[in-house]
């Protein structure tokens, strides 16, 4: 895919076919782990009056002993209960870790599943609401087979960006509801697909009604579009459109908005030397209900070159226009 390296960690493995949950992967032949059997106290370093022994969370349940890209919440009605959301590529899905004691032990691994159809997740947030609610937000991939007219078959990926709800501390999840939907769809004139990447979620007051907490989840939006070649027939080169893009729910979870933009849109043909992106949205709600987003803008010489802008937006209206 030609975003592959506009993405990193499992989606990055997935998009490259290097996954290890895939059949076909060149690396899912290793020497198997023994499964570790709960937190390990790390011998080597005395604890310090600042800091504790390091405590190892995750272990391996299967044979693929990897965990990555790790997130972790505090819930703020019991300072007590933490929860740590990674890629474990032993699921399908995202796990999570839960502790009730302050972090001295963790139960885990709960595997949360992806959407129905789709094959693997990644890139995992957590974040807690002010009454101690804990929602969860992933990245679900799947492959759908495309027509396109008048007689191609197209194996696109698509990534969507569900999110989940847990009412007692992490320990159980709900079944995922749909924030953003990635698409694939094919016209006579061309092949479109968009996928979501990157989600963060965060929760925090509306800005208007402030007794009521908003959920909101932004995520990186790669639209590529196809022209066909009917000649032949063959897709050409895409075009890929890049947006910094924001869900919201005023309902606890159950629905979401519409997207709303968050950065400009920038768009670059494959292959072109310099191409300006957006990536890696973080967000964060004031006391007042002011929304802050940051993301990484690369400007334009591109990624790989040195300039680069940490950049900053909010929204005083609740996600609504920034």
């Amino acid at each position: 895919m030609p975003i592959a390296d506009l993405v990193s960690g499992r989606v990055w493995l997935s998009l490259k076919r290097l996954d290890p949950i895939h059949a076909t992967n060149q690396y899912r032949e290793f020497t198997q782990q023994a499964a570790g059997g709960g937190p390990v106290r790390i011998p080597f370093r005395e604890p310090t009056p600042r800091f504790s022994r390091n405590i190892i969370v995750s272990h391996n349940v299967g044979r693929y002993p990897y965990q990555t890209e790790p997130c972790i919440a505090v819930n703020p009605t019991d300072p007590d209960n933490l929860i740590i959301g990674l890629d474990d590529y032993n699921f399908f899905g995202d796990a999570i870790y839960v502790s009730i004691d302050g972090g001295v032990t963790w139960e885990g691994p709960i595997a949360l599943k992806v959407l129905m159809r789709d094959q693997i997740g990644g890139n995992p947030t957590l974040s807690f609401s002010r009454n101690g609610e804990a929602y969860f937000a992933q990245m679900s991939i799947g492959y759908r087979w495309v027509r396109v007219p008048p007689n191609l078959v197209v194996l696109a990926e698509v990534a969507s960006i569900p999110v989940y709800k847990s009412t007692d501390g992490g320990l159980t999840w709900s079944d995922p509801r749909i924030a953003a939907q990635g698409t694939a769809d094919a016209s006579p004139e061309a092949l479109s697909l968009t996928f979501l990447d990157r989600p963060w979620i965060t929760v925090g007051p509306d800005p208007k009604d402030p007794g009521r907490d908003n959920i909101y989840v932004t995520y990186t939006e790669f639209t590529l579009n196809y022209p066909i070649l009917e000649e032949y027939p063959y897709l050409g080169a895409p075009m890929v459109a890049i947006t910094i893009k924001l869900v919201r729910s005023t309902d606890g979870g159950s629905t979401f908005s519409d997207p709303v933009a968050v950065t400009p849109t920038y768009t670059y043909l494959v292959g072109e030397e310099y191409r300006r992106i957006v990536q890696g949205s973080q967000s964060a709600v004031a006391t007042d209900g002011t929304l802050y987003v940051a993301f990484y803008d690369s400007l334009d010489d591109g990624p790989w070159e040195g300039l680069f802008a940490p950049t900053v937006t909010w929204s005083t209206d609740g996600g609504l226009s920034f």
